[in-house]
């Protein structure tokens, strides 16, 4: 299909160039009386020469032509306009001859001062004339358009060549007789042929796949054998005429050697003319069965699929209808086919068919349409759709070819996971409620325990402070009255009442920590840690190194002055007996990415005793203690509250230690 609308684009363009070379000569011969050059005229001096009416009908003609092929009917009343010129100078110039009358239109601008060939000067051959109505009449009915004057002005266009071709063949022949007809009527100019047959050929291809030029231009076998031997049949009675009178006038030999030498040149050619067509017959032979093996194998494929293959035509008659139509919708061929697909449409779905058919005149395709349609029982089927047009062998449309798949079961699954997900949200929607409902009488219940811890460990420090008070007392005032035992008893409840009053303090701060609320602002922490080593002693005593600046960062300023101070005293605190502490404070700053910002990464080293891997997780939970009371004091609860408050203030805080060469916290904070 593809290589036949080539074709045709092919044939169109020959047509275009055919028309613009009979509006060019007609043109150079207009020219050639304007300018006064015989040579423009006819193709030698002494040759027949174009008449002015000629030159002027051709022009005009060739105009018709050219707008006929290229703009077409957006130049109808041009069209008209420029064919009545070579029809109203035909039919005057008819009418002289058959009337023996002059109408002085033939000498009418220009003198014919070289009337080679007839007595009226400056009048076009009658069979000029005549050919000049035909091809004028020709183009006219092919504006139409239609069947019947498609063949009538292709036919005229042929009938129209059988004068020019005469005369060109008169000329190669050197025979006045062929191309002139008689030397009263006038002879037929070389460019006047020329344009004439270009005429033709022009109005033959404006419609080079309908009427007779059909036969010829058909994609068939038999079309493209008589297109191979065409040439040939055109070339070889005109070559064969050639050499009978080569033979006869230029050789010294009888009239039978002139005949004997042309019959066989006739045999041998004529011989090789039937082999040529056999052979091409045999050619196309072996396509047609190769394509009939396809198309079988075709048939074959389509008729066993368990899709339903179906086609129509473009007024929705069903004309195939294939074993997985018969499956799917319950029809059989003898019943379906010859009705419309409306049959198997439902009612409130038919509006869908007039708009396939708009789609596939123009030549698209439809690739999984989702619709539904209708069983012979009744039921209703969902199916898809692959809908594209069918072509004949000019590439026109004339049909539509239908494949559909029953997508019943997989609409079924998707209604089912549908609903499994809508089911699956409510249940989430429900899981996520309820978890809800048990966070927050969760968040209860702990801020219920945080406040009773609170409150006891608040009411706790009251007596506390009565039994410090008293033993005080009793150290102060009777203290010599008091024996080595007692004083020592005494001491020890000083000393526990003072650890239990440090506890309760740390129990108190974790649990503000807890539950107050924590407002974060911009924090320098190069004064902050300053103020912390200027304000602890056991800091300040210890070998110091800041590494400035530190920066800022966005945090409560009360909560990290504690989480810092607590790290920096376990710093000192937790050392060998007798070492000097020392102390390293660093900070880097990690650039944001697509999910956080800019974090300040704040570090404190020590050299201390360090913490082994196993106690490394659990160093952060409450009351937990890697070392005895009697080895290094303290109550368990300060790096809970450092872990507590790095959250509470959006960061994070990590641990690197080895057994033996110190530790070293990171706490990690937004950057102011």
């Amino acid at each position: 299909m593809k290589a036949a609308r080539t074709q045709f684009m092919t044939l169109n363009r020959v047509g275009q160039l055919c028309a613009f070379l009979t509006l060019l000569l007609g043109a150079l011969g207009l020219a050639g009386w304007l300018f006064d050059q015989p040579v423009w005229r006819s193709v030698w001096k002494s040759g027949p020469e174009m008449k002015f009416n000629t030159a002027l009908a051709l022009t005009a003609l060739g105009s018709a032509l050219v707008l006929a092929n290229t703009l077409k009917d957006r130049a109808r009343y041009a069209i008209h306009v420029a064919v009545s010129v070579p029809l109203l100078v035909a039919t005057l110039t008819l009418i002289q001859y058959a009337f023996s009358i002059n109408l002085g239109i033939d000498e009418l601008v220009f003198r014919d001062t070289n009337p080679l060939g007839t007595s009226h000067a400056g009048r076009m051959a009658w069979h000029s004339a005549l050919t000049f109505l035909a091809l004028s009449v020709g183009t006219l009915w092919l504006q139409h358009q239609q069947r019947r004057s498609i063949y009538a002005a292709q036919w005229v266009a042929l009938a129209a060549m059988l004068f020019p071709i005469l005369a060109l063949v008169g000329y190669a022949y050197s025979t006045m007789a062929v191309f002139g007809m008689s030397s009263e009527t006038g002879y037929m100019a070389v460019p006047t042929a020329g344009a004439f047959i270009c005429a033709a050929l022009a109005l033959l291809f404006r419609a080079p796949d309908r009427g007779i030029m059909a036969t010829l231009t058909a994609p068939t076998r038999t079309s493209g054998v008589f297109r191979g031997l065409l040439p040939f049949l055109l070339i070889l009675p005109l070559a064969l005429g050639w050499l009978t009178l080569h033979v006869a006038h230029g050789v010294e030999h009888p009239p039978a050697y002139s005949v004997a030498t042309v019959a066989t040149f006739t045999t041998i050619l004529l011989t090789a003319l039937a082999w040529l067509a056999v052979f091409r017959l045999n050619s196309a032979e072996r396509e047609i069965k190769h394509a009939e093996e396809a198309k079988a194998k075709l048939a074959a494929i389509v008729q066993h699929s368990d899709d339903a293959i179906v086609s129509k035509d473009l007024n929705s008659i069903i004309t195939s209808w294939n074993r997985g139509a018969e499956h799917l919708f319950g029809y059989t061929a003898e019943e379906a086919i010859g009705q419309s697909i409306l049959m198997i449409i439902p009612i409130d779905r038919q509006y869908e068919e007039p708009q396939i058919i708009e789609r596939m005149r123009k030549g698209e395709t439809m690739d999984h349409y989702e619709t539904i349609r209708r069983r012979r029982d009744g039921t209703l089927v969902d199916i898809s759709l692959t809908v594209s047009p069918i072509r004949d062998e000019r590439g026109n449309i004339i049909g539509v070819s239908k494949i559909a798949r029953n997508i019943t079961d997989r609409k079924r699954t998707e209604a089912a996971l549908v609903k499994a997900q809508e089911e699956l949200q409510q249940h989430a929607a429900t899981l996520e409620k309820t978890v809800e409902q048990r966070t927050a009488k969760l968040r209860e219940t702990i801020g219920e325990l945080e406040s009773y811890s609170y409150s006891i460990s608040h009411d706790m420090r009251g007596p506390l402070r009565a039994m410090q008070a008293y033993a005080q007392v009793l150290l102060s005032d009777y203290g010599t009255a008091l024996d080595a035992p007692a004083r020592r008893y005494l001491d020890r409840i000083m000393a526990s009442s003072h650890r239990l009053d440090k506890l309760i303090q740390d129990v108190l701060s974790y649990s503000r920590i807890s539950r107050g609320d924590v407002r974060l602002e911009p924090v320098n922490l190069d004064r902050l840690v300053q103020d912390i080593i200027d304000e602890y002693p056991a800091v300040r005593a210890a070998e110091v190194n800041v590494r400035q600046p530190l920066g800022s960062v966005v945090a409560a300023e009360a909560l990290l002055t504690q989480t810092i101070s607590n790290l920096m005293t376990n710093a000192a605190k937790f050392v060998v007996v007798g070492q000097t502490p020392r102390i390293k404070v660093w900070s880097e700053t990690i650039p944001s990415n697509n999910s956080t910002p800019a974090t300040i990464k704040l570090c404190i080293q020590d050299h201390g005793i360090g913490i082994a891997p196993e106690d490394q997780q659990r160093i952060f939970g409450i009351f937990a203690r890697v070392h005895s009371e009697k080895e290094y004091e303290g109550t368990g609860i300060g790096l809970s509250i450092v872990k507590k408050s790095v959250e509470r203030m959006g960061g994070e805080v990590s641990l690197t230690s080895e057994l033996g060469k110190g530790s070293t916290f990171c706490l990690y904070l937004p950057r102011a």
